[in-house]
């Protein structure tokens, strides 16, 4: 067996890990000093859970290993490990050695299986934010996380009265409770439900008084200087920021101070930091001057302002325009051959123009079966028809082309002939006369064989649309 071997341990109780590890030390050989040093640590990797009977696993062993309850050996582990063919004695009197230290070393925290319920007793060691250090006199300290659906109740001593319902804030250094909840993914214990008796919280509180009372004792200090404000969203010049529009505005920014920034508001708000001294606050932003000052306090007391002014404005009132259509669909090609005529290309056109004039409200000009001079005559009277704020769309189905030769791609009015390309569209053409027309979006459609030559290259002969 390698160093690097695993031991997975089971979700068993305390007695039947010891009847399985004492078969599996009979069964092996002397030598095989890799495995009892497996064993050992599995041994020493178990703590019964005095209210439950379950198994929890404590953090005595890497972070990578602990977290998926396995065990690797570390080599360089192997010769510090005493074998287990040590007395009994010293092996009860290391094992109860490494359980005070893991009982008194916060660092060391016990880890419990993903989704298993567990209910633990201790008082809270620290709190930060969502989130407390318990400390269980029989297994050490233990990472409690609350959230919005835990409950916080009181542990009643007259079954007659209704329990009281606390808020997070009376969760305080030294308070001693009790805990129901289930390992999360980390390993620390999520909790469903805290009991907390009054008489534990009158405590709790008395000695937190009594902290604030001997700190205030404490001699003055000399730190006069004021946090330090930055604000880096909206970018601020000479107290004033940049034009905004009127709604939402996002102010980020930066609290910085030596000894530490206990509080920082933005207007009226108070906001969070992160380890970094970042910040930032949703404000409304009305038409006209805001005026936004952020202020920070050290804890020291010291504090600093930073005040600007943005100019909310009005958005500008949206205006639609007209919408038009030029819809245009060629099935009948009298000089072309009878089997290249088209069959689709007006019933097409036809169910288009039906459709944007019908839901959409267009002013839709068809052509049917068009001839060259048709098309750019109604091109022409749209350039000279609409204003700036309108919109028109360009839909074409029929036969179209790529001359090899030029390297170019046209539309095949009705009127076109294969080896004359004088009633011939050129894309370019259509390109340039859109250009022209006042309007503020265009869209062309193009349902032809090399329509896309319009806008880049493209090659073949002359066949049916797409």
């Amino acid at each position: 067996m390698s160093n690097d071997a695993t031991f997975f341990l089971p979700k068993l109780s305390s007695h039947v890990i010891t009847v399985v590890l004492s078969l599996a030390l009979s069964l092996l050989p002397v030598a095989s000093v890799n495995a009892q040093d497996i064993i050992t640590a599995a041994i020493d990797g178990i703590v019964t859970d005095s209210l439950t009977g379950k198994s929890v696993i404590e953090k005595r062993l890497p972070a990578s290993t602990a977290n998926t309850g396995t065990i690797k050996l570390d080599p360089e582990a192997k010769q510090a490990r005493p074998s287990l063919a040590r007395p009994a004695q010293e092996q009860n009197a290391a094992s109860q050695t490494s359980s005070e230290q893991n009982q008194n070393d916060p660092s060391r925290l016990v880890i419990f299986p993903a989704g298993m319920m567990q209910r633990i007793r201790g008082v809270i060691f620290s709190r930060e934010g969502d989130s407390f250090i318990l400390r269980d006199p029989t297994r050490g300290y233990i990472l409690v996380k609350i959230h919005d659906q835990t409950s916080i109740i009181e542990k009643k001593t007259n079954p007659y009265r209704r329990a009281r319902t606390y808020p997070v804030t009376v969760l305080l250094r030294g308070l001693e409770l009790e805990v129901s909840g289930r390992g999360d993914d980390s390993g620390a214990l999520l909790a469903e439900k805290i009991s907390i008796s009054e008489a534990a919280l009158v405590s709790a509180r008395s000695a937190t008084v009594n902290n604030e009372l001997s700190e205030s004792s404490k001699p003055p200090h000399n730190d006069l200087t004021p946090p330090k404000i930055v604000i880096t969203s909206p970018k601020i010049q000479r107290g004033i920021g940049v034009k905004q529009s009127a709604g939402k505005i996002t102010i980020m920014g930066q609290a910085l101070d030596e000894s530490g920034v206990r509080e920082v508001t933005v207007g009226d708000v108070g906001v969070q930091l992160d380890d970094r001294g970042n910040f930032s606050a949703e404000m409304s932003l009305k038409v006209g001057d805001n005026s936004i000052t952020v202020t920070a306090t050290d804890n020291h007391g010291n504090r600093a302002t930073e005040s600007f002014t943005i100019r909310g404005e009005s958005d500008p009132p949206f205006v639609t325009g007209r919408y038009f259509a030029l819809v245009i669909g060629n099935n009948r090609y009298p000089n072309l051959p009878p089997e290249r005529r088209l069959k689709t290309a007006i019933n097409d056109a036809q169910e288009v123009a039906k459709l944007l004039e019908g839901d959409y409200g267009f002013k839709v000009k068809l052509l049917t079966d068009a001839k060259r001079s048709e098309v750019l005559k109604a091109l022409n009277e749209y350039r000279k028809s609409l204003k700036p704020d309108d919109n028109l769309l360009i839909y074409y189905a029929g036969h179209g082309h790529f001359d090899d030769g030029t390297g170019k791609a046209y539309w095949m009015p009705t009127d076109a002939e294969i080896e004359n390309n004088t009633n011939w569209i050129i894309a370019d053409q259509v390109t340039s006369d859109v250009r022209a027309i006042p309007a503020r979006h265009i869209l062309i459609i193009s349902d032809s064989c090399y329509s896309g030559a319009m806008t880049r290259a493209a090659a073949g002969r002359l066949s049916n649309p797409v």
